[in-house]
């Protein structure tokens, strides 16, 4: 196991993360990718369960909601989930709280994973390694990554961002890079706001880094609100891994 990398991805910010998961704030999201792949189909295994992997997994909420979707729509008969993060303190939660998938730190360009392992794999808000997820993809496996929407937390970046490049979002240079990595079968776009009570405004800004290296003045002008309108839009990119 090679050591955990120091970042500002620590033990409060994955707190933060799982405090809006069992809020309910990524429930639309987890639901719309649960869909995306039953629509599309998984490979069959040829042994054993189907196979999913969050690359960047963080605390584990979000490969945890998602798996036990799919689950629950009775068309794959067994899962094994796997979690990987760079971060020790992510996976450290995530095993606390998920003693049944298998949770592992790595770097994820160094994956400890056998070749074409892997049925499913999730790409959430996370770095990707492209040569790695082939190496690792079943021949027809499906990659599923989201990215940030063009409006996503558009309400913090008009606050911390205002009149600078970072109040605008693109994610062009991703979606094409994607596009030549695998075989796209759907984009899939997802947008809602939500209003968010003080702890969770709190548990966001925290979460974000679009927070980080912003003024402490200014987020302190953010946490104290009683409430926050808060746009989340993501688009998932559902594709294939390539035939050789």
């Amino acid at each position: 196991m090679p050591h955990a990398a120091k970042t500002k991805y620590d033990k409060a910010l994955f707190k933060s993360r799982r405090r809006l998961s069992e809020a309910g704030c990524f429930d639309i999201l987890t639901a719309e990718i649960a869909e995306m792949v039953m629509e599309h189909g998984l490979a069959e295994a040829e042994e054993g369960p189907a196979v999913v992997m969050d690359a960047g997994c963080g605390e584990g909420a979000l490969l945890r909601n998602i798996q036990q979707r799919l689950l629950a729509q009775g068309q794959y008969g067994s899962m094994l989930g796997i979690g990987v993060d760079i971060s020790k303190e992510g996976i450290t939660m995530a095993a606390g709280g998920n003693p049944q998938m298998l949770w592992c730190v790595a770097d994820l360009a160094k994956c400890p994973i056998a070749d074409k392992r892997i049925h499913l794999l999730l790409n959430i808000l996370s770095p990707s390694n492209y040569a790695e997820f082939h190496r690792m993809l079943a021949d027809r496996g499906m990659i599923l990554k989201v990215i940030p929407g063009s409006k996503y937390l558009q309400e913090l970046r008009d606050i911390f961002y205002k009149q600078t490049d970072r109040a605008v979002y693109s994610n062009q240079r991703t979606l094409d890079l994607f596009q030549r990595s695998f075989e796209l079968e759907e984009i899939r776009p997802v947008r809602y706001t939500l209003v968010l009570e003080n702890q969770h405004l709190e548990a966001l800004i925290h979460m974000t880094p679009l927070s980080w290296g912003v003024s402490p003045e200014l987020v302190q002008q953010v946490v104290m609100r009683r409430q926050f309108e808060v746009t989340f839009d993501y688009l998932i990119l559902l594709g294939r891994k390539k035939k050789n």
